[in-house]
């Protein structure tokens, strides 16, 4: 149960990094052209009780169109801590 729950943890942070680097970029203008490309991985993908974990964000952005100083990755990966 707790690789699960890990699991479905891991995925909702990933989604939450995603979705606000997606919004830095714009909605409209990030769907037509690749702006912002985003790529987030836990590493091992499964865990349990006690395992340690990397989490890796690429990130690659159009400098001559978005401001990269404004970017920042924001991570929720509760209930797992430190």
């Amino acid at each position: 149960m707790g690789a699960l729950t890990s699991r479905a943890s891991s995925r909702t942070a990933l989604m939450a990094i995603v979705l606000l680097l997606t919004a830095v970029g714009g909605s409209a203008r990030a769907a037509a052209a690749p702006e912002l490309t985003v790529s987030a991985a836990f590493d091992p993908a499964t865990v349990l009780f006690g395992d340690r974990i990397l989490a890796r964000v690429v990130v690659h952005a159009d400098r001559d169109v978005l401001d990269t100083n404004r970017l920042r990755i924001v991570a929720d990966i509760s209930p797992l801590t430190p």
